[in-house]
């Protein structure tokens, strides 16, 4: 088994997940959990095997959330560094200004 690459968010990537957590949570403490135990599975993934995971746009590699319309937008180097966890209604471009 290989061993986990290190996992780095950014900031707005934190901020992300920290909003749509809040969000979730104001209307049922379950779904809020799911979103929180999905991404975290997801995080997991990207760790074990980063390279597996489609190319997106340049260099930035993409994780479907299960069961919520969100994605991971991430990119490897020397560690994975995670630059949003994005709902997939947003316009795209608020990512692609962070990169």
């Amino acid at each position: 088994m290989r061993k986990p690459h290190e996992i780095e968010l950014w900031s707005e990537a934190e901020d992300d997940f920290d909003n749509s957590y809040t969000y979730y949570a104001e209307r049922s403490e379950k779904a809020a959990d799911d979103f929180y135990q999905h991404v975290k599975d997801c995080l997991d993934r990207i760790s074990q095997d980063p390279l597996t995971f489609p190319i997106l746009h340049r260099n930035i590699r993409k994780c479907t959330v299960p069961k919520f319309p969100f994605i991971i937008l991430f990119k490897v180097n020397e560690i994975i560094e995670v630059i949003a966890i994005f709902h997939t209604s947003r316009n795209p471009q608020t990512w692609k200004e962070r990169i």
